[in-house]
């Protein structure tokens, strides 16, 4: 709990004057505490312990569970929820991605959309392949390999890469159809990669999901989980 939650470093060295230490012993953990968490254990959510659990080996004998370096659990669900906001707030403003023609689109429709530009077939197939990738992961119970996975494709491929990209043709509006095609894979990959992330960040994701599809799609928790398509073009 004070991994989900936080812990002050007063907190901490409280419950060492209440154990049953010895005096030289409880002094001695004072200072190691002092010197470990200098400004306490900051709180990551339950969602942030989650994934650093399943970022180690399950195989191992050991874990190393160190919450120095959760820090990066904070930067990585900050990505996450900046490119929620560039899709939503930015890149969809001017379209209902809620009406029932885009919010319902399908792996084939999309596929026809992706058709005449490269860049979009290019993130459209590398997102196939990660779904390929991340389900052999979880039925060899390589959890950390999974997310190794989704974390690059995630972060390089789709927020490095294409959402950069994509502001290329939503900015400069020159083709109508070509940026509406650009809107609706943006919709479909945010979709995807929620899916994909949701055994691995759970509280968040659901969370996301029902603001981005209203309640009307249910519980992301009820959604089929993605399997990679072998015939794409």
């Amino acid at each position: 709990m004070d991994v989900v939650n936080g812990v002050t470093l007063p907190s901490l060295q409280k419950r060492l004057e209440q154990s049953h230490l010895p005096r030289s012993e409880i002094e001695r953990a004072k200072r190691v505490q002092a010197n470990q968490y200098p400004s306490g254990i900051e709180p990551i959510g339950s969602d942030g312990l989650r994934l650093c659990l399943l970022s180690h080996d399950i195989f191992q004998q050991s874990i190393r569970f160190d919450p120095t370096q959760f820090d990066y659990v904070a930067r990585y669900c900050n990505k996450f929820w900046n490119a929620y906001k560039y899709v939503t707030e930015f890149a969809l403003v001017d379209t209902d991605f809620r009406q029932e023609k885009i919010a319902n689109i399908t792996t084939e429709q999309v596929e026809k959309l992706v058709e005449n530009r490269l860049v979009d077939r290019w993130i459209f197939h590398e997102l196939n392949k990660t779904i390929g990738k991340v389900n052999d992961c979880l039925k060899n119970y390589t959890f950390h390999l999974a997310i190794v996975r989704l974390r690059d494709s995630f972060i390089k491929d789709f927020c490095d890469f294409y959402i950069e990209f994509s502001k290329i043709p939503l900015k400069q509006q020159a083709n109508a159809e070509v940026k509406g095609n650009v809107q609706i894979l943006l919709y479909y990959l945010l979709k995807q990669y929620l899916i994909l992330y949701h055994p691995f960040l759970p509280a968040m994701t659901e969370e996301l999901w029902q603001d981005l599809t209203q309640g009307k799609q249910g519980y992301l928790i009820h959604q089929l989980y993605p399997t990679m398509k072998t015939n794409l073009k």
